[in-house]
């Protein structure tokens, strides 16, 4: 893997059950990050968000924010329930818009929309199975506790995207990733290097990659492990039995599911976002004219 962009270690986010629990710094919780929506009618304007999986907000109660400030130490912000998004068709995800922050408050950076990974994208550049991937989040146990200090897990993608059963049906790339918990919620990326051939040379004849020749893509969010099931043996002598209530033991399979980039879209073109968006251009519209 090639070094990462400081901006994308820079839109990490840790997220807890309560405010002490944040400024203690202890080892709950999950991760998060920032995306940015760049307005069409105003390129220096963007709009932020806080991306984490549904289950981090509504199943471990986690709606505590914890960003750096520019002073070395962090701020802590409790969000209401009630902001958060959630995905129509129960992939897991959730969304809050983050507004205005002061860079005197706040030190982030948030991943631009533009570099969301597309079922066309994947096409153009020949994303498949065997791309490096890099994920960033919380290694909770060594995730700073003065500060936020995000960490990388790094794999290859192992399947392309299909449906995998998290109480309900998901869309999911799988990959091979040396992750562990307190990393649901994490930006995945995916690689494009031009230096390295692609199983069709032509797909990146036609892409500027900049000056190093790769660029990082968000390919989506890390929502956990996908487990197996072993069945459970007893051993009598050399002999291995199963029991007769056919009992199994839940086995990592050392792959972590990855909601694709364009489901996080989905959230972000709803009515809600989309609406309150073209009302701030409107209002910014205004200020502009007036002046």
């Amino acid at each position: 893997m090639s070094r990462i962009p400081d901006d994308n270690l820079e839109a990490i986010v840790y997220l807890y059950p309560t405010i002490e629990a944040a400024k203690q710094g202890l080892k709950i919780g999950g991760s998060g990050f920032i995306v940015g929506m760049r307005s069409i009618r105003f390129p220096d304007l963007m709009f932020t968000y806080i991306v984490t999986n549904r289950h981090v907000v509504k199943e471990k109660h986690c709606l505590v924010v914890r960003m750096n400030n520019p002073n070395g130490s962090t701020i802590e912000y409790e969000s209401n329930i009630d902001v958060w998004q959630e995905h129509p068709d129960g992939h897991d995800l959730i969304v809050a818009s983050l507004g205005y922050i002061s860079p005197d408050v706040a030190q982030y950076k948030a991943i631009d929309t533009t570099y969301f990974v597309t079922p066309e994208l994947i096409a153009d550049y020949d994303i498949g199975i065997g791309d490096e991937v890099a994920m960033i989040g919380r290694f909770i146990g060594h995730d700073g506790k003065q500060k936020n200090m995000p960490s990388a897990r790094f794999g290859n993608i192992s399947m392309m995207p299909m449906n995998h059963s998290v109480g309900s049906l998901q869309e999911s790339f799988a990959v091979e990733m040396r992750s562990v918990s307190g990393f649901s919620g994490s930006p995945v990326f995916v690689k494009i290097n031009t230096y390295e051939p692609r199983p069709d040379s032509r797909k990146l004849q036609h892409i500027d990659l900049g000056n190093w020749g790769f660029q990082y893509y968000f390919l989506g969010v890390d929502w956990g492990h996908i487990h197996g099931f072993d069945p459970v043996y007893i051993k009598r002598g050399d002999e291995l039995f199963s029991p007769p209530d056919n009992l199994v033991v839940k086995a990592n399979t050392y792959l972590s599911g990855v909601v694709p980039a364009w489901k996080l879209m989905e959230i972000l073109q709803m009515d809600k976002y989309r609406l309150s968006r073209e009302a701030e251009e409107d209002k910014i519209a205004e200020q502009r004219e007036a002046k």
